[in-house]
């Protein structure tokens, strides 16, 4: 199965210690231009937030993960369309998102008792 990684996904190996690569293997996962682009928002921040969203972007560079190009800038959005036209699953935490890929049928993954990503 693909599986579609939005930036909080992403997030998960620094902030939870949850390692999704692993947790997800088996499958094709990816990520889109515009979750990258969040990321990158985030970790020119200071504090927390910025150290655990560099350290996702390294891992995501270490992992090689495939980054899919969309024209919408906003990630929420080109995650739906997205995984909409081309009919994959998305990892995401988000609840409004989750509920919008709900709606489409799409099949989503999500994080439980902050350890486990689980299919929903």
């Amino acid at each position: 199965m693909d599986i579609l990684l939005d930036t909080n996904m992403l997030l998960l190996p620094a902030s939870l210690h949850i390692d999704v690569y692993d947790q997800l293997r088996g499958h094709t996962i990816f990520t889109l231009d515009a979750c990258t682009a969040e990321l990158e928002k985030l970790a020119q921040r200071k504090g927390k937030e910025g150290k655990n969203a560099v350290l996702a972007q390294n891992i995501l560079v270490a992992h090689k993960l495939l980054i899919e190009h969309t024209e919408e800038h906003a990630a929420d959005t080109a995650i739906v369309a997205f995984a909409t036209k081309h009919r994959c699953a998305v990892g995401t935490n988000d609840k409004r998102l989750t509920k919008a890929l709900k709606e489409q049928g799409l099949p989503v993954f999500w994080v439980k008792q902050k350890k486990y990503i689980v299919e929903i």
